[in-house]
């Protein structure tokens, strides 16, 4: 059934049973209060090093920045895939001629040159927009800019 309802996942019942709780930010980690008592050590299983959260273990932790740069350049494929199918000439972190930025994709579009840079954020809308800003600011002198900005979780919001 969970294939039939996105034709993009490999993701089991049980495997939808997580995402869903850690969607609803009700997974059992050691950093929600109502899952450890305030005597119990509250820091990650993982790395040690900061409380047990969502947001630490999506994003943040050191133990997992392997999955989430997987996680970026998943969509960043994806995509790249995409516009490759649509005609168009794409190029990969293909870095500025004299800057030290590299956006994710670069393609024309009427004559335009549009650059698309992903970032894979948690998904709050507060996180979500102010990396939307900072994508913004960062390449806004060098045109047109497309940031693309998915959850962790698999949100996405077009409407930035």
């Amino acid at each position: 059934m969970a294939r039939l309802v996105s034709c993009r996942t490999p993701l089991s019942f049980r495997d939808w049973r997580y995402l869903h709780r850690a969607r609803l930010d009700i997974l059992p980690l050691r950093g929600h209060s109502w899952f450890c008592s305030q005597e119990q050590d509250t820091s990650c299983r993982r790395c040690g090093k900061e409380n047990e959260t969502g947001y630490h273990v999506l994003n943040h932790c050191e133990e997992g920045l392997q999955l989430a740069t997987k996680r970026h350049n998943t969509v960043q494929d994806l995509l790249e895939t995409l516009l490759v199918k649509q005609g168009h000439d794409v190029t990969v972190n293909k870095a500025i001629p004299g800057q030290r930025l590299r956006p994710d994709v670069e393609f024309l579009l009427s004559g335009s040159r549009v650059m698309v840079d992903v970032v894979v954020c948690y998904d709050l809308p507060g996180s979500m927009e102010n990396a939307y800003q900072k994508k913004i600011e960062k390449y806004s002198s060098l045109g047109r800019i497309l940031p693309l900005v998915v959850g962790s979780l698999g949100s996405c919001n077009p409407s930035f």
